[in-house]
């Protein structure tokens, strides 16, 4: 005879053992939704790879719009790309997605320079002059005329070769500019936004569509003012960045800027008349400083990274037609640049200053306390093999360069 109790601990034991089922049942089930979510994600993620070499392919153009593609006609893997102008860069977009899941990747594209190439001066029938602790270290396309050492300031050459690397003849004019990103610099000058409404703070994503702020003298550019993401700011006035402003990646656009001296950030900045910064500023990259000269009737018309700043990417000036006043680019004491400096007119520097990267220009001066020279280098650094070999340029100066991922901006 069956005791009542063991009626218990049958419900009790049979319980346990639905308990311990439904557990293992739940679990596998959570385990095959789990594996299949990583199987698409893999999958996305391999998608995102292939929309990523699509759209830094040459074959790929310009798409504001974007394009939505299935990668293999399945209707499985669909990916979604876009390519847009960026200053002097590109910005792309691009998004993998299946039903729900969704990658997605936003960042600049850029070119890769000329290789080994360190120096261009123009040849205008006077020779490349070295004094000092000066050193070139890559290809030297220089005038006809060639290099020689000299005394400045009672000092004499002091290396064994004044060029550390091949030397090839210039032409009388310099490499050109590309004509479509030119006329896309010349775009920006007109482009006109929403005025500024006084906040201490702008952000906005990279996948948005861009905004533009306009600034003028009654809502000038506010002290500490913070603005990241797809912005392009806008003023008819002089625009002065204080030390304590934040900019990241962000577009600005102005007849003249003034930086203060101690700022750090990541900016484009387009001119036309002057960019002046202070001494001790960083210049994260890709920064670039590009100075537009379409009239004669300006006075000369400046770039002037000041002393013992850093300087990360491009710095540029351009002029339509070459006149007897043309631009300046100013390197100040101390200073170090890591990229790219393309004068079409003077380039000046004030000894001692390190460029590792490029170096494209018409005219050398070099200031001393006594006097002013022309094609002369004293105490400059010129070094083409210390420019990382990740650095990419822009289609405005290198054209022909392959294209590739400059900065990830997500």
């Amino acid at each position: 005879m069956i005791k009542a109790s063991a009626l218990y601990l049958v419900i009790v034991i049979s319980f346990m053992l639905t308990l311990i089922l439904s557990s293992i049942i739940a679990a596998a089930f959570y385990f095959r939704l789990r594996s299949q979510q990583d199987i698409r994600y893999v999958r996305l993620a391999a998608n995102l790879h292939s929309a990523v070499a699509l759209v830094t392919s040459s074959d790929f153009k310009e798409d504001s719009l974007g394009t939505g593609l299935d990668l293999f006609d399945r209707g499985a893997d669909s990916i979604w790309v876009a390519k847009n102008a960026w200053g002097v860069f590109d910005l792309a977009a691009v998004k993998s997605f299946q039903q729900r899941d969704t990658l997605q990747r936003v960042f600049l594209l850029g070119r890769k320079p000329n290789a080994g190439q360190v120096l261009y001066l123009a040849d205008e029938n006077r020779p490349l002059s070295v004094s000092g602790d000066t050193r070139i270290t890559g290809e030297a396309l220089l005038p006809k005329s060639g290099i020689r050492q000299a005394y400045v300031e009672g000092r004499p050459f002091s290396g064994k070769n004044p060029v550390e690397g091949r030397i090839r003849e210039s032409k009388p004019e310099l490499p050109p500019l590309q004509a479509e990103m030119l006329k896309r610099v010349e775009r920006l000058f007109l482009l006109k936004g929403n005025k500024f409404t006084g906040r201490d703070s702008v952000l906005n994503s990279f996948f948005q569509d861009a905004r533009v702020l306009q600034f003028d003298k009654d809502r000038p550019f506010p002290r500490g003012f913070s603005a990241q993401g797809r912005l392009i700011l806008v003023s008819d006035t002089v625009l002065h960045v204080d030390r304590d402003a934040r900019l990241e990646n962000v577009i600005l656009i102005a007849p003249a800027v003034v930086i203060e001296g101690g700022f750090r950030g990541s900016a484009q900045f387009f001119v036309k008349d002057s960019l002046v910064t202070g001494a001790g500023c960083v210049f994260d990259y890709p920064s670039a400083f590009v100075l537009y000269k379409d009239t004669e009737r300006l006075p000369q018309p400046k770039l002037e990274l000041g002393r013992n700043s850093v300087f990360n990417g491009l710095l540029v000036s351009y002029e339509k037609k070459h006149s007897e006043l043309q631009t300046l680019i100013s390197l100040g004491k101390g200073s170090l640049v890591r990229g790219e400096v393309y004068a079409t007119g003077f380039l000046k520097m004030e000894k001692p200053l390190e460029v590792d990267g490029q170096l494209t220009c018409r005219r050398f001066l070099i200031q001393t306390p006594s006097t002013l020279y022309e094609n002369y280098l004293l105490d400059v650094v010129l070094n083409r093999r210390k420019l990382s070999a990740f650095y990419l340029s822009s289609a405005l100066l290198a054209p022909d360069g392959s294209t590739g991922i400059a900065k990830w901006l997500n």
